[in-house]
C-alpha cells in the first residue's frame, strides 16, 4: 500500500488571525484557497513540498446561513490559538490504508467528498 501525507489541517475559530500567525512564525503569507460551501468554514493554504500542503481551516463568516457543525469540529475551539486538528494521506488502495491505520490505533472518518469555491 502505497501511502504519503497530503495535506495537515490547522485550525482556528478565527481564520484572518490564523493566517496573520502564520505569517508571523514562518514568514510567508499563506494563499486564499476558498470557502467550502455548505460546510460553514474557509481556508487559506500553504505548500510544504511538491505534493503536501498545509490547510489553515476556519469559520466562513460569509456563510451567514449555516446550520450544524462545521467541517473539522471548528466550532469547538473557543479561543484563536492554532490547533492541529488532522491530517489526510493520499493513497492508491483507501480500504487497505483505512485497515492499516484503524489496526495501528488511528481513528479514521468514513471518506467524503469535499469542494471549495475558489476566489479565482
Amino acid at each position: 500500500m502505497l501511502s504519503s501525507i497530503d495535506h495537515l489541517v490547522v485550525g482556528s475559530n478565527d481564520l484572518d488571525g490564523l493566517e496573520a500567525w502564520w505569517k508571523e512564525v514562518a514568514g510567508e503569507a499563506a494563499e486564499p484557497g476558498g470557502a467550502h460551501v455548505g460546510r460553514g468554514t474557509r481556508n487559506a493554504l500553504v505548500g510544504l513540498g511538491p505534493t503536501t500542503y498545509l490547510e489553515l481551516i476556519g469559520p466562513d463568516p460569509a456563510q451567514v446561513d449555516h446550520v450544524g457543525p462545521r467541517s473539522f469540529g471548528v466550532d469547538q475551539l473557543v479561543d484563536s490559538q492554532p490547533v492541529l486538528l488532522t491530517f489526510a494521506v493520499a493513497v492508491d488502495d483507501l480500504d487497505a490504508a483505512r485497515a492499516t491505520y484503524e489496526a495501528a490505533g488511528v481513528a479514521t472518518t468514513e471518506p467524503f467528498p469535499m469542494e471549495r469555491l475558489t476566489p479565482r
